[in-house]
C-alpha cells in the first residue's frame, strides 16, 4: 500500500474459478489487495500506486463470486453463500407475484 505494507493480492488461473470459459479466457485473473485496489490502464505515472483511475476514484464493488444484493419488503437481511446469477430471475419474478417457470433454472432466494 501507500505505506509500504503488503496488501494480500491473490492471482487465479481461469479454470481454478470458472466451470466453462466462453471465448478466450485471460492468462490469469488478479485480485489486488483483496480487491480493495485495482490496476489501471495509465503509465508513466512516476509511482507504483494511484488513488485515481481513467474515469476517476474507483466506487465499483467487485467480488470472485458476485455479488447480488437485494433490499425488498419482506426479505430477510444478512450474507448468504452459495447463490448463483441464476437466481436473480425467479427471486424478482416472485418478489413481483408472477410464477416462477418450473423449468426456470436458479431457485428464489428467501
Amino acid at each position: 500500500d501507500e505505506n509500504g505494507r503488503p496488501i494480500g493480492t491473490k492471482v487465479f488461473k481461469p479454470q481454478e474459478i470458472y466451470t466453462v470459459v466462453n471465448g478466450v479466457p485471460p492468462d490469469l485473473i488478479v485480485y489486488f489487495g483483496n480487491l480493495f485496489w485495482r490496476s489501471v490502464g495509465s503509465v508513466g505515472l512516476n509511482t507504483i500506486h494511484t488513488f485515481e483511475n481513467d474515469t476517476g476514484p474507483d466506487d465499483a464493488n467487485h467480488d470472485q463470486y458476485g455479488i447480488f444484493v437485494l433490499v425488498a419488503p419482506g426479505q430477510k437481511s444478512g450474507q448468504r453463500d452459495g447463490l448463483h446469477l441464476m437466481d436473480v430471475a425467479p427471486t424478482v419474478l416472485k418478489l413481483l407475484d408472477v410464477d416462477v417457470p418450473e423449468d426456470m433454472e436458479g431457485k428464489v432466494v428467501e
